[in-house]
């Protein structure tokens, strides 16, 4: 679908906002947004609609204009007049950064006031071939053009033209990673601190529910974590029995304390930045309403780093192929044969994980387990289709208030909370993978070692909401840390395509079995409709 800028104007009379819909819904159907994802955007941007006619009158004139921003198509609305936003929500009671989330993610428009004019704007996903597609396109494209090279050029000439061209080219994009990974990592878990705290502060119900996401993570990524270390043939004990590793123990907690505020950043040290994060956090939290303006900053900034873990995203694809032709140039590729082991091993733990979660929901809510798999097939396999927690989200809230009796209210704050701060299987994906990769580079690890993989996996993980380019951001300043090289992120690259597909759908399906059980504790539950 090519995308031209187009803009119009019309009044806010019925037949014109009913016409205005129209559009919104055809526009979007090119942009083959799936069905309940789309449904909720027209209706969002129809009832904002609703809201200015109500205020503004049924003749005030507004323009709708669409077309391509940063690489994204968006939908705008511009209306002359005194600052009015019908996109506010008073009944929120999980305050501004749920809202935040969703407009990181692209599922929300965004409003804003500038000139006399109000706005509002929302940038949809782009119309192309699905990312999980593309990648994989490339990896078959990068490993036929290697391998095909090879066949056809002297050895001797494809790594001279490698040393001379393509390795420099390989060099940036490491580099680009790892830069990009420091701001990634203090802004993530900093807004993440600000906006988690302020939505704990709301309720006892609140805290509760955010503690249960991370500890739930927490529980099933040290099981996976324990599995990965046996089946990879990692051996903690002989290293944790020695007196000597008290004292360094000792050293490593305090190091996580940074000597000055610049040290963290320039060595990228994220235990420190993490550290660093939450102490801000909390004081921002603590400083009450005259640290409002700093963290809505904060919030703005952490939006300009996720926008810039899009483009690694975008150019991801031709440098999967460039580091997959070197790979097979040099010889060094040969341990993507070997890539079965962790993905073996993830199915069997996430299979553990889910089977865990749907025969305990079952029993203690007294739901048929044949029923409640045909509830929640649809949203599952969606988000396994699409390798994306985002693309099954319509059906996902769908299915919540309509399937599985959650009240609407609490689904409308409670699904994007969770969707941040509750991915189980992408953390023990993220972990198990890093083992893994210690193993086949030979890194020297210990009891230490693996605690402060799972720990920063865990941070990173709950931090940053689920968008395309965060995760290999995360793994770049995991290897950076834990010593494992960077050109792990070869198959970093290609394992997390493989590894999304999974993770998605089962982080899809986790959420819905938490929140039927958080409705429940807080008598937002419709137990009959579940049962139904």
């Amino acid at each position: 679908m090519k995308i031209g800028y187009e803009n119009r104007t019309y009044t806010l009379k019925a037949e014109s906002i009913d016409l205005i819909s129209e559009q919104i819904a055809d526009f979007i159907d090119g942009l083959k947004v799936e069905r309940y994802n789309a449904i909720g955007i027209r209706l969002t941007l129809e009832e904002a609609l609703l809201r200015w006619r109500d205020h503004f009158g049924s003749d005030a004139v507004i323009s709708y204009s669409t077309g391509m921003s940063l690489g994204k198509p968006f939908i705008r609305f511009g209306l002359e007049g005194d600052q009015y936003d019908p996109l506010s929500d008073s009944d929120n009671d999980y305050g501004y950064w749920v809202d935040s989330l969703m407009k990181n993610m692209g599922m929300n428009p965004v409003y804003t006031y500038s000139g006399n004019e109000n706005v509002v704007m929302i940038k949809l996903p782009r119309p192309e071939a699905d990312p999980a597609k593309v990648l994989i396109s490339s990896v078959i494209i990068g490993l036929a053009a290697g391998i095909l090279t090879r066949l056809l050029i002297p050895d001797e000439a494809l790594l001279s033209f490698a040393a001379s061209y393509l390795d420099p080219v390989q060099e940036v994009f490491f580099r680009l990673l790892n830069v990009a990974s420091i701001p990634l990592i203090f802004l993530s878990v900093l807004s993440v601190s600000c906006g988690a705290g302020n939505v704990a502060a709301r309720g006892k119900d609140n805290r509760k529910m955010i503690l249960h996401f991370i500890l739930i993570t927490v529980l099933f990524t040290v099981f996976a974590a324990g599995v990965s270390a046996l089946a990879f043939g990692m051996d903690p004990g002989s290293v944790v029995s020695e007196g000597s590793r008290i004292l360094t123990v000792f050293r490593d907690i305090i190091s996580i304390v940074p000597t000055d505020i610049m040290t963290p950043f320039q060595a990228g040290n994220s235990p420190q930045l993490i550290f660093m994060a939450l102490v801000l956090g909390n004081a921002l939290l603590m400083a009450g309403h005259q640290a409002e303006n700093l963290i809505k900053i904060v919030d703005e900034a952490y939006h300009v780093i996720l926008m810039v873990a899009d483009w690694v995203s975008m150019v991801t694809p031709f440098f999967v192929v460039l580091l997959l032709v070197l790979g097979v140039w040099s010889g060094t590729l040969l341990s993507i044969a070997g890539l079965w082991k962790p993905l073996a091993c993830f199915a069997v733990t996430t299979q553990i994980m889910l089977m865990c979660a749907v025969v305990f929901v079952s029993r203690v809510k007294h739901v048929d387990l044949k029923k409640l798999y045909e509830k929640m097939k649809g949203p599952f396999i969606t988000a396994f289709r699409h390798s994306s927690v985002n693309a099954a989200y319509g059906e996902n809230y769908n299915c919540c208030v309509n399937q599985l009796g959650i009240n609407k209210h609490f689904a409308d704050n409670a699904i994007p909370l969770g969707l941040v701060l509750f991915q189980p299987a992408a953390t023990m994906g993220m972990v198990l993978f890093s083992f893994y990769m210690a193993t086949v580079y030979n890194v020297e690890t210990s009891f230490i070692w693996m605690a402060s993989t799972l720990a920063l996996a865990v941070a990173l993980q709950i931090a940053s909401p689920p968008v395309s380019g965060v995760n290999l951001l995360a793994y770049a300043a995991i290897f950076s840390k834990m010593g494992i090289p960077d050109e792990a992120l070869i198959l970093a690259m290609v394992a997390d395509i493989i590894f999304c597909f999974i993770s998605s759908a089962a982080d899809q399906a986790m959420l819905q079995y938490e929140l039927i059980m958080e409705a429940d504790r807080t008598g937002r539950l419709d137990i009959d409709k579940l049962r139904k």
